[in-house]
């Protein structure tokens, strides 16, 4: 049953981590669309992108519980989630778009090169 467990989480962090890939460019696509004035294709991203950083919250949160060392900051992917809704209630597109680009991006970026977790801690 342990086995399985740990399998299952194994495949939790592969899959956070194909994910938490894909995500830079996801992020750069969005600016793109609100630079283009392709306000259906970015809201319906940023959607997407919103759903994708409850999952990654969701699951950290499982590896957490199961003594994992999480690398990522999710405090700071908190306080982007904020900022985002902020500019988005200011529609101010230009800036959302920048945020996306140079914030988001950036931020995956980052947590690319660290991976998402570091080890199993000891109890």
């Amino acid at each position: 049953m342990e086995l399985d467990i740990e399998k299952e989480l194994k495949e939790l962090i592969e899959s956070l981590n194909q994910y938490i890939s894909k995500i830079p460019q996801g992020c750069i696509k969005i600016a793109e669309y609100l630079r283009l004035n392709k306000r259906d294709e970015a809201y319906c991203s940023i959607g997407d992108f919103v759903e994708g950083m409850e999952w990654i919250n969701d699951s950290i949160n499982v590896l957490e519980r199961n003594d994992y060392l999480i690398l990522l900051n999710s405090q700071k992917m908190k306080e982007l989630l904020k900022e985002i809704n902020i500019v988005l209630e200011q529609q101010d597109e230009n800036l959302l778009a920048d945020l996306f680009e140079y914030e988001a991006a950036s931020f995956f970026e980052e947590a690319i090169q660290l991976g998402i977790v570091a080890f199993k801690t000891e109890k």
